[in-house]
């Protein structure tokens, strides 16, 4: 999934099931981790979470994504049907397509966020 913040991009990979994927990314680009995947909690969102950072481009890694939504945690989110792939270095990465995460900022009340989203799916088409 792509996340847009200020004038800086950073990329989210999620799986939709913590499957050893996110350590698997983090293994494979060893030298760039920034925080090692463990399971972490923010208060509304709850994942496996870790995080690289590439040439200045902070990538989130996240498992077993779940939100807290009007004061109910969410199931786990099924990220399948809406992953878009990224290839690089010969390895095909999973990242949530513009309009799952622009639903999901707008299920979480961060319209600001969401709002940001939507410009760069516009721009997009």
């Amino acid at each position: 999934m792509f996340e847009f913040i200020g004038d800086k991009t950073e990329f989210t990979v999620a799986s939709a099931r913590a499957d050893g994927s996110e350590r698997t990314i983090e293994n494979i680009f060893p030298e760039f981790v920034n925080k090692k995947v463990s399971y972490s909690s923010t208060g509304e969102i709850s994942s496996y979470f870790g995080s690289l950072i590439i040439d200045g481009v902070k990538i989130e890694i996240m498992g077993d994504v779940a939100k807290l939504v009007h004061g109910k945690w969410e199931d786990i989110l099924d990220f399948d049907k809406d992953k878009e792939f990224l290839e690089y270095g010969g390895v095909k990465i999973p990242l949530l397509s513009l309009e799952r995460e622009y639903e999901e900022y707008v299920k979480l009340g961060r319209l600001d966020t969401a709002k940001y989203i939507k410009k760069f799916m516009v721009r997009g088409k």
